[in-house]
């Protein structure tokens, strides 16, 4: 090993050193998630000295995602179109509810509408709603006509729910829609930047489309205030890893 102080460790490094400087610089690696299944990082090879200003980039860009979201999500632009969709859909449920009162009062019956969840019927006999006890009292051919004409109209009833159903489904897909579009118009352009930076990795321009469809499918995870944001959990995958020797 030789006696302390003869200067074999400076001697040893220095030799190091003057190799370490003659040979290629080893390459990057990093680690990012992996959206189709997050047990299993993907490892990203990059050039020399790549992997930490990757690392910045994306730490930008999910900075900038969280202050844009809910700032477009807040604007007129979204609120006035989200508001149009329920209007229509509010009309046209309106007009469902009309029918079914108009059909009500052809068939002498008065309809509680008030709750979406539940419609009461009662037979109307000369204008005056008539009690259960009030019914039970009717016989013969009386009660049966008006028991064919309630018949009757739990089923229009029943159509006419099932449309309202109908109806509530295409309202929450176009908003679900109107979402998605909106998300995709704020941070395509956004995450292209980071693209074309990097275009020339194929396992980076893999991971920013996944994180671009993310972000759509999970836009609500960007629209809290950004001191109540946690991690985003691709975030926690986005690491760094060592130089390949």
């Amino acid at each position: 090993m030789g006696t302390s102080g003869s200067g074999k460790h400076s001697t040893v490094m220095n030799f190091l050193q003057k190799k370490a400087r003659s040979q290629k610089a080893p390459n990057d690696w990093c680690y990012v998630n992996n959206f189709k299944d997050p047990r299993k990082p993907i490892a990203i090879e990059l050039p020399s000295g790549h992997a930490v200003g990757f690392k910045d980039d994306m730490d930008d860009l999910v900075e900038l995602l969280k202050e844009i979201l809910p700032t477009v999500f807040e604007g007129s632009a979204y609120r006035n179109e989200y508001e149009a969709i329920n209007q229509k859909y509010m009309e046209k449920e309106t007009q469902i509810f009309k029918h079914l009162q108009d059909e009500a009062k052809k068939h002498d019956i008065s309809m509680d509408a008030s709750s979406k969840n539940r419609v009461t019927l009662a037979p109307v006999i000369n204008g005056k709603v008539i009690t259960a006890s009030e019914f039970n009292a009717i016989e013969g051919k009386e009660k049966e006509e008006i028991e064919k004409k309630v018949d009757e109209f739990e089923k229009i009833v029943k159509d006419g729910l099932h449309g309202v159903n109908e109806l509530n489904k295409a309202q929450r897909k176009e908003l679900k829609d109107l979402e998605k579009r909106v998300t995709k118009e704020s941070v395509e352009s956004l995450i292209d930047e980071v693209r074309s930076k990097y275009k020339y990795s194929d396992k980076i321009t893999a991971y920013l489309d996944d994180l671009e469809d993310y972000v759509i499918r999970h836009v609500q995870d960007f629209l809290v205030k950004p001191d109540e944001m946690p991690m985003m959990p691709f975030m926690k995958e986005l690491s760094l890893g060592g130089r390949e020797g």
